[in-house]
């Protein structure tokens, strides 16, 4: 085979290359987490407090798993080192979404998981509607094989109209990774 026959081949196997799925591994975990505190420190002490920790509700989520002083309060340094975990875990969890209010499952809730801003551009956002058993697994597009891991803004539409907020972190660690369960 000629070199450029064998060149032609190999530029029509890698046309779709790059084009696929993007996990949140691939984000710098410094560059995120100094970003979090930029975007969500607005007392400007280096640090997110209970407070400032409602306008996130991923990192609210996962406060214990990343508060390794136990002192309430998310540092630069706290949040880089979760990310930094992040390598060495799952970098797609698959899993199910329950929606459910006072304990019965809503019925055709769309569900939304959108990165926080701060985990970088070009990841995916994920969509699913609740069923009759108040579940839906979350589909992107192109396809990923689960959600990745990192931390996502959710919003809950029910079929009412009701639009409700929540945040969730996706890891092998999180206690609710492969089956969410969201209380509205």
């Amino acid at each position: 085979m000629s070199l450029l026959v064998a060149a032609g081949i190999a530029a029509v196997v890698c046309a779709g290359c790059g084009k696929g799925y993007r996990s949140a591994q691939a984000s710098n975990p410094a560059d995120a987490a100094a970003a979090a505190i930029d975007q969500y420190d607005s007392n400007n002490d280096g640090a997110l407090d209970a407070n400032e920790l409602e306008a996130s509700l991923a990192l609210a989520d996962a406060l214990s798993r990343i508060d390794s002083n136990s002192d309430g309060k998310l540092a630069v340094d706290e949040i880089e080192a979760r990310l930094r975990q992040y390598a060495s875990l799952s970098e797609f969890i698959a899993g199910e979404v329950s929606v459910t209010r006072n304990g019965q499952p809503v019925e055709a809730a769309e569900v939304t998981f959108t990165p926080e801003p701060f985990m970088g551009d070009g990841l995916p956002v994920y969509q699913g509607t609740t069923g009759n058993a108040g579940t839906t697994s979350m589909l992107t597009d192109p396809p990923t094989p689960g959600v990745a891991v990192g931390f996502y803004r959710v919003t809950i539409k029910t079929s009412d109209g009701e639009e409700i907020q929540r945040g969730v972190e996706i890891a092998d660690d999180s206690p609710t990774s492969t089956r969410i369960g969201l209380e509205i």
